[in-house]
């Protein structure tokens, strides 16, 4: 009699009972609606509302598919260019000093994936025309190439026209903004750029012309169409020197 009265009167399933299939639904609507909460979060939201959940809510959304960490539905600046290397482009201007004074704009794209750099021009005056021309000029090479670029990624500087936007669109390629004031998302390119003022400040100094000793094209083969820069050497460094009476000794400062 007692072993037949626990087994009518025992529960019917052992553990703890299922969720109601309504709050389920709100758990993972709250996590889709909300990427940035976690688990720990959305449990503490049903219970500042005074739902009980019976199993944590790491398991249901588990069961859903679901990461329990933040940012679940984002992807990271670093994630998008490991993943679109093969197709990611960026570009950026830099700036130099030619011999009679004159400041030089170069435009330079290099690629993601092999490193390769294109230099496409210089001027004197980066206006809209010589940038779309240039621009052209870089989808007929990318095109000659075989490179099948998806992405071009720059910065928000003023002379890049709208319209290198919307040729870069016409081909396919998709143009991506850097941040404001947030050179590192665009990282790859500043680095090669300060190595390419390095090797300007270097010839400079020695009265050289500019010529890159990496892997990459010299600099003056690469642009065509124009001589090769010649920049302005580094001028003496003064020493001034005061009068001394003839009884102190030292040297001039």
């Amino acid at each position: 009699m007692r072993r037949r009265h626990a087994r009518i009167c025992g529960p019917k399933r052992p553990g703890r009972p299922p969720t109601v299939p309504s709050i389920r639904a709100l758990i993972l609507r709250l996590v889709r609606e909300n990427p940035s909460r976690g688990c720990r979060r959305v449990h503490g939201e049903l219970t500042t509302l005074g739902i009980k959940v019976a199993p944590t809510v790491w398991e249901i959304l588990k069961q859903a598919g679901l990461d329990p960490a933040p940012e679940r539905a984002s992807t990271t600046w670093a994630d998008f260019l490991r993943s679109q290397a093969d197709a990611l482009l960026a570009c950026d201007f830099l700036e130099t000093i030619t011999l009679n004074g004159q400041r030089q704009y170069i435009l330079a794209v290099i690629e993601h994936a092999t490193g390769r750099v294109r230099v496409l021009g210089t001027t004197a005056h980066p206006n809209g025309n010589w940038v779309t021309q240039v621009i052209r000029n870089l989808l007929m090479d990318l095109d000659d190439a075989g490179c099948r670029a998806r992405f071009l990624l720059r910065d928000r500087d003023g002379k890049f026209p709208a319209l290198m936007d919307e040729i870069l669109a016409e081909a396919g390629i998709t143009t991506v903004l850097t941040g404001v004031r947030m050179p590192r998302m665009n990282s790859i390119m500043e680095r090669w750029c300060n190595r390419a003022a390095t090797s300007f400040s270097t010839a400079a100094s020695s009265g050289t012309n500019a010529t890159f000793g990496t892997p990459y094209a010299s600099m003056n083969c690469s642009m065509t169409g124009t001589e090769p820069i010649k920049l302005w050497p580094k001028p003496p460094r003064c020493v001034r020197s005061r009068s001394r009476s003839p009884g102190q000794s030292g040297s001039p400062i």
